[in-house]
């Protein structure tokens, strides 16, 4: 039995009879069977599907750390808004003022 292969499959999260049975019909002196094709093609669609569940995982961790990013952006944006328009109201009624005293000075 290739023990490499065997550590690498339940490393892989693979159950360890399925993975032994796997390794074991890989071995040189082993003919393979029709049983042998179907473990493997089990073996790969588990792991398959473990791989696509933690994708969904991760993808669904980003989705939400984006969101919060994006949340936290926002408020910044219509905080640095609101100053904007307080200073540019504060320098347009200055502007007015400085004008109309001019005028009527």
């Amino acid at each position: 039995m290739n023990e490499e292969l065997f550590q690498g499959l339940v490393k892989a999260g693979i159950d360890k009879k399925t993975a032994h049975k796997v390794a074991a019909s890989l071995s040189p002196d082993h003919l393979a069977t029709k049983e042998d094709l179907l473990r493997l093609e089990k073996v790969i669609l588990e792991f398959q599907q473990k791989t696509d569940a933690r994708f969904l995982n991760q993808q669904m961790e980003m989705t939400k750390e984006l969101a919060a990013i994006q949340v936290s952006t926002a408020d910044k944006l219509a905080a640095s808004n609101r100053f904007l328009v307080t200073f540019l109201g504060l320098g347009l009624t200055a502007c007015v003022l400085f004008t109309l005293n001019l005028y009527f000075h």
